[in-house]
């Protein structure tokens, strides 16, 4: 049988004094001089929640170990020694969690996860290929024909002759016309 409980056992549980005269105070411990926080000088670091979830998410997006380290402010020596479990599983860990929320919005419905999933995951991609073939399969005829390629050049030579001829014979007829306007009002104010 279980004894009955008494005030004494019951105050225990909840944490209350039994009577109203306070705790005895233990003496004063002597303060001893620690050493200023730094490397080699008996500091030990510890990583917190948040710090690990960082260290897991820095691995994860591709960081090197000398850069997670930089980034937590100490050496990489303490980051492997404190930080074993993140180092080896944390970069595995974020990426199964993006990828679950990957899947959720992709069973959803979500068109841009479903693209992302089919494109990365499956191998599926929206280009298009164009082969080109000869006559049966074969390989591609090409032919130059010479006396089409001669007989444009030629005519578009003789336009550009033409438009070269219209532009002297333009400049001629203008020079005399001005030269007579400006001997006759040469001669009129003589």
């Amino acid at each position: 049988m279980d004894k009955p409980e008494t005030p004494l056992t019951l105050a225990a549980k909840d944490g209350r004094r039994l009577s109203n005269r306070p705790p005895a105070r233990k003496p004063a411990a002597r303060k001893r001089k620690r050493p200023v926080k730094g490397v080699g000088q008996g500091h030990r670091w510890e990583p917190t929640a948040s710090e690990r979830k960082l260290i897991s998410v820095a691995l994860a997006a591709g960081h090197t170990t000398e850069q997670v380290a930089a980034v937590a402010g100490v050496g990489i020596r303490t980051l492997q020694r404190t930080c074993k479990k993140e180092l080896r599983d944390g970069a595995a860990g974020v990426n199964a969690k993006v990828a679950n929320k990957l899947f959720e919005k992709c069973m959803k419905g979500d068109t841009i996860a479903l693209i992302y999933w089919t494109k990365t995951r499956m191998g599926w991609s929206e280009k298009a290929q164009l082969e080109v073939t000869g006559k049966n399969g074969g390989p591609i005829q090409h032919e130059t024909v010479r006396a089409e390629a001669d007989a444009f050049t030629a005519r578009v030579a003789s336009m550009a002759d033409r438009f070269a001829r219209n532009m002297v014979s333009d400049a001629d007829e203008a020079a005399p016309a001005n030269d007579g306007e400006l001997t006759q009002k040469s001669t009129k104010e003589a």
